[in-house]
């Protein structure tokens, strides 16, 4: 009985600490603010291609990162039981500890990268983009469309193809000769 006991409780309660810490971070954001900056970086939530690559890569970082969260967790759990388990036997607990360490060498790595990555945005001064950057001029910067966004922004032809390509990325519509 307690054989079975103990995987079972361990079990369910690996499953309640998971759902409960799932429901208390989802208010929040899943990024620091530094990488949210970065991702910030294509342009404004509005524009379309931009909030398009923004948030694929997001959905990438975030799977993978908890991808990689939840592999160590998995093995922190077997080096952990094999060294319960080793009853005093030295090579199962230098190998349990050698497991131990390379789970933390991989977290602390991939801490590192994360900082480095940001690191490397700050020190090369990258920075969020104009605000009067037109999705016009990013999809189609030779088009007619284009050029009237930056003679004149209130335009026709250019709130005309500014509108055409929010509602193409909403999947509502078609993009003109003008705005290509």
């Amino acid at each position: 009985m307690s054989k079975r006991f103990f995987p079972v409780a361990f079990a369910l309660m690996a499953f309640f600490v998971v759902v409960g810490l799932v429901n208390v971070v989802a208010a929040q954001s899943l990024l620091p603010a530094q990488i949210a900056d970065i991702f910030n970086l294509t342009g404004p939530d509005g524009s379309g291609s931009a909030q398009f690559v923004t948030s694929r890569v997001q959905l990438a970082l975030v799977i993978a990162l908890g991808i990689v969260v939840l592999i160590a967790v998995v093995y922190a759990i077997m080096a952990a039981i094999k060294y319960i388990q080793s009853q005093g036997d030295s090579g199962k607990i230098e190998e349990a500890q050698k497991s131990i360490t390379a789970i933390f060498m991989g977290i602390a790595a991939m801490l590192l990268a994360i900082v480095g990555i940001v690191l490397v945005f700050v020190f090369f001064g990258a920075s969020r983009p104009d605000p009067n950057l037109f999705q016009t001029c990013l999809s189609a910067p030779n088009s007619v469309g284009c050029k009237a966004c930056l003679a004149d922004p209130a335009d026709s032809v250019c709130t005309g193809c500014e509108a055409e390509y929010e509602a193409f990325a909403k999947g509502q519509g078609q993009i003109s000769v003008n705005c290509k």
